[in-house]
């Protein structure tokens, strides 16, 4: 693999025991996971006969993983017909040269991204920095973390690691001279909000994530709670969406199946607060939306899963809802880890998409089997 697979550099054994000694982590952690824990039980408790849709939900993305280079060929197929431009990326190291080329080919200096996992993994920031663009990630979490030189913590709340104050002092250097931020979670929201709004406005291009796409219209869906999905994939001339080649279903049913259960086990919400369908570039008549689209379809390991003992791992919808069960993730946050994805998922997928290193090796072997 290449493109992104930095891992920490230390050992599972050293970075466990050194986030077990912060009390203000593990005090930041709980609480977040608490939260989304109860209202996962709360929310799912609203559905009829809501363990069969879960099982449901398993079979459609068993039978998607089954025939999924005949429907991701369906989806490219239907999304360039849409006027999407759709681009191939066998690794990370061909998806950060993509998304480099299609920046430069537009003349775009300056960029908003939307939170997305898959960025994360192959290091596309840093790809187009070294490019000589600038990119702000827009999502509040992610946006501190930038400021802060850190990386997620969790696969949905990025920055659940740090308290009001520490946030605070974060984004403090970026307030205006003689303005004093203080901790209140409203104001300091407020701010970010007053701040990314002008990067909204003066970007030239906009990268997002993609939750899942649909191949029978060759659609893809951004599902957010702030909003920042949606003004990067509609306000900048061009927008660039990076997909994990297994982010897919085939059909609007089985859309609808996950979507009615991936907010509830996420963040314990009927439905996220947004959620953007996206086909293809504005059309004439239409006053909102980019000139270009393009998808970059990555498989960075994942096709060599299929048909193998470790396909299932292929099935996570990225809910985080292992995370928040977890005992373990609980007291050690997800920098622990040492890659993108943490907690018993991260456990799985780390080694499987970036083994040949040997930090990757001790996740599995880790378990506590707990059985939560």
């Amino acid at each position: 693999m290449s493109g992104g697979f930095t891992l920490a550099g230390t050992s599972l054994r050293s970075r466990t025991a050194e986030a077990t000694t912060d009390d203000r982590l593990r005090a930041s952690v709980a609480k977040a996971v608490d939260r989304f824990a109860g209202g996962r039980v709360d929310t799912l408790s609203t559905l009829d006969e809501s363990d069969a849709l879960r099982a449901a939900a398993r079979r459609v993305r068993q039978d998607v993983l089954a025939e999924l280079p005949r429907i991701v060929e369906r989806f490219a197929d239907n999304a360039a017909a849409a006027g999407v431009i759709v681009h191939w990326a066998l690794d990370g190291q061909a998806a950060n040269d993509i998304v480099t080329e299609i920046i430069r080919a537009s003349g775009a200096t300056s960029i908003v991204k939307g939170k997305s996992m898959a960025t994360e993994e192959i290091g596309l920031n840093e790809a187009i920095e070294r490019a000589g663009a600038r990119v702000v990630e827009t999502d509040l979490g992610e946006w501190i973390l930038q400021l802060a030189g850190q990386t997620p913590s969790h696969i949905i709340a990025p920055a659940v690691h740090l308290d009001r104050d520490q946030i605070r002092d974060i984004l403090q250097p970026e307030a205006p001279e003689g303005e004093v931020l203080d901790n209140d979670p409203e104001r300091l929201a407020a701010f970010a909000r007053r701040t990314l709004r002008g990067e909204f406005l003066a970007a030239d291009l906009g990268i997002t994530g993609c939750n899942m796409a649909v191949a029978e219209s060759g659609s893809f869906v951004l599902i957010e709670n702030e909003g920042n999905g949606r003004l990067s994939s509609t306000l900048p001339r061009v927008h660039v969406a990076v997909m994990g080649v297994e982010r897919i279903v085939e059909t609007w049913d089985q859309a609808d199946l996950i979507l009615n259960l991936l907010a509830r086990s996420g963040t314990g919400q009927h439905l996220s607060t947004y959620t953007n369908i996206i086909t293809g570039p504005r059309r004439e008549g239409e006053i909102d939306g980019p000139d270009e689209v393009h998808v970059v379809i990555l498989d960075n390991g994942r096709s060599e899963l299929l048909g193998t003992e470790f396909e299932e791992a292929l099935n996570c919808i990225r809910c985080g809802a292992c995370l928040n069960v977890c005992p373990v993730y609980r007291q050690v946050g997800g920098h622990a880890y040492g890659w993108v994805y943490s907690g018993p998922i991260g456990a799985v997928l780390t080694p499987l998409l970036a083994g040949e290193h040997p930090e990757a090796a001790e996740l599995p072997v880790a378990s506590t089997l707990c059985g939560a």
